[in-house]
């Protein structure tokens, strides 16, 4: 995950002009990380643009310039149960074949 400073650079250099490949490769990025916040960039800009209430066009502004947020990310507990108890019969067994 990037950071705040790294978004902001990402923006920055998209602004000088940049391809987000360019970007990409100067900031040794993911060019789909580059363009997923490039893509948040535009979209914000073109809501701000759009907006006429201030308090609406403050939140979209600290959005834009704010930490970057990730997805949640699910975990899959494979590792119980019946598994688990093989796994450890397993184990002994191969400690007792090497005694």
């Amino acid at each position: 995950m990037i950071d705040i400073y790294q978004k902001n650079k990402i923006f920055l250099l998209k602004r000088q002009g940049f391809s987000n490949r360019k970007i990409a490769l100067k900031l040794n990025l993911s060019k789909n990380t580059v363009n997923k916040y490039v893509n948040e960039m535009k979209q914000l800009m073109t809501l701000i643009e759009k907006e006429t209430d201030k308090t609406e066009i403050l939140r979209l502004q600290e959005k834009l310039v704010g930490t970057p947020k990730r997805k949640g990310v699910s975990v899959r507990r494979v590792f119980t149960g019946r598994l688990k108890e093989r796994f450890y019969e397993l184990i002994e067994e191969e400690e007792i074949k090497h005694q």
